[in-house]
């Protein structure tokens, strides 16, 4: 199992942003349904600190927050032990952080696109 909380510490060598912590408690990266949670988790906390420090994380590319997402979720996983990095590959976690979020639905509007 995993650590209870994975940290990247320093997002970058000059950053001002916060340590990102992603609570990847309880869940086995070798099993799909919790490295989909996982993917879901780290997805999450990456746009979640991208909203507020996209400028310190990728000051290149201010306007576009799908860099500093892609970013940060790669920094996750690259954090992750080797063996828990290939267990959720093999899983399909790379897979499922790597599509795009679920468009919300309009009101009145048919979930069908």
């Amino acid at each position: 199992m995993l650590m209870t909380t994975l940290t990247l510490a320093g997002l970058m060598m000059t950053s001002e942003a916060p340590d990102m912590r992603v609570n990847l408690g309880g869940l086995d990266p070798a099993r799909p349904a919790h490295a989909a949670e996982m993917a879901d988790r780290i997805r999450a906390a990456s746009r979640d600190l991208c909203e507020i420090h996209r400028a310190t994380v990728t000051p290149d590319h201010v306007d576009t927050p799908l860099v500093c997402e892609r970013e940060m979720r790669g920094r996750v996983v690259r954090a992750l032990p080797w063996e828990d990095q290939l267990r959720f590959v093999r899983a399909g976690g790379a897979r499922a952080l790597n599509r795009p979020w679920p468009r919300p639905v309009r009101p009145g509007a048919s979930a069908r696109a």
